[in-house]
């Protein structure tokens, strides 16, 4: 065998035995917008949430819950318009965060919905949508409000939680409101009110507009602080139903 034939044979060898290249995964696609649910606070600011085919029923319970409006979506360019509009996050219990959108997406909105046959209701809510994108369960004729002894016994009044505000992260203490994102992404922050620490450096929280959400632990660095601008309000106080 000549010189060239015996490194052609090596070259069809060594091409021959190479693994071929990994097939690139396909980009996981989310979920198209099936509803969307809308509505104004009691302090006429806009909302709207978008939900996909799995989460319907849940976004139907929350939208009665909060007095809100729901509308479906059929075409491309209804699809298109709810793609302008944030990802709600909905719980079992009918609670729902819906975040704030501009006057001009809401508008559309309402033009969507008349276009359905869909009424824009004004939503009749115990205490306002807040900031961070919450919605506050409206009170029911079986529900009454009922104080939170927790959060008068820490807080108090709106002077008495700007008093325990930490201006760094060493001075959170319990009665604090804090920021603290949901897991497993982290990337929603909501307001939280410290209600226990613990000696590994961790601190017990509860939703300040959710005060029925169970609590739940985040260690110091996995909080943030409020702007010292920020006008921080009394957490919410939990409903207790009656008989």
């Amino acid at each position: 065998m000549s010189a060239s034939s015996a490194q052609r044979a090596v070259t069809l060898a060594s091409s021959a035995s190479a693994s071929p290249p990994s097939a690139s995964k396909p980009a996981s696609v989310a979920p198209a917008p099936a509803v969307i649910v809308f509505g104004l606070d009691d302090t006429g600011k806009a909302h709207a949430s978008a939900f996909d085919a799995s989460e319907v029923a849940l976004a139907e319970k929350a939208a009665g819950i909060m007095g809100m409006s729901i509308v479906p979506i059929t075409t491309d360019a209804e699809r298109a318009l709810a793609a302008k509009v944030p990802k709600g996050r909905l719980f079992a219990s009918g609670r729902g965060f819906v975040p704030f959108v501009k006057a001009a997406l809401y508008a559309e909105l309402q033009a969507l919905a008349a276009h359905h046959g869909v009424a824009a209701s004004q939503p009749a809510l115990a205490t306002p949508l807040t900031s961070s994108g919450g919605a506050t369960p409206p009170s029911t004729s079986s529900e009454t409000n009922m104080s939170n002894p927790a959060s008068q016994s820490v807080a108090g009044t709106g002077n008495a939680i700007e008093s325990l505000q930490p201006t760094h992260w060493a001075d959170i203490r319990i009665g604090a409101i804090v920021l603290a994102a949901i897991a497993p992404k982290h990337c929603e922050w909501f307001e939280c009110e410290v209600v226990g620490t613990d000696k590994a450096d961790g601190f017990t929280l509860r939703y300040c507009d959710w005060p029925k959400e169970p609590t739940f632990v985040r260690q110091r660095h996995e909080l943030s602080l409020m702007h010292p601008s920020r006008e921080v309000e009394p957490p919410a106080e939990a409903d207790v139903a009656t008989a």
